[in-house]
């Protein structure tokens, strides 16, 4: 599991708004697409990213899973 042991910041590289521009142009597109308001189309994109951290602590839960398998089985 390649993000288990050395995990670098996020934002290692960048300010904390460096992607608020990406954010607002996936707002607009949403509210377009959908015909939504602003902030339901803000709400689904903090949904999304709620998933994506979930799905990344899934990963990082299951590589320390594997690690006490095997020190168990070890």
């Amino acid at each position: 599991m390649g993000t288990l042991m050395i995990q670098p910041p996020r934002m290692e590289h960048s300010k904390p708004f460096d992607y608020i521009d990406e954010i607002a142009d996936q707002v607009v597109y949403l509210k377009k697409r959908y015909g939504i308001s602003d902030i339901a189309a803000v709400e689904i994109c903090k949904l999304s990213n709620t998933i994506l951290d979930q799905d990344i602590k899934d990963e990082q839960l299951a590589g320390f899973g594997e690690i006490l398998e095997g020190l168990n089985n070890g």
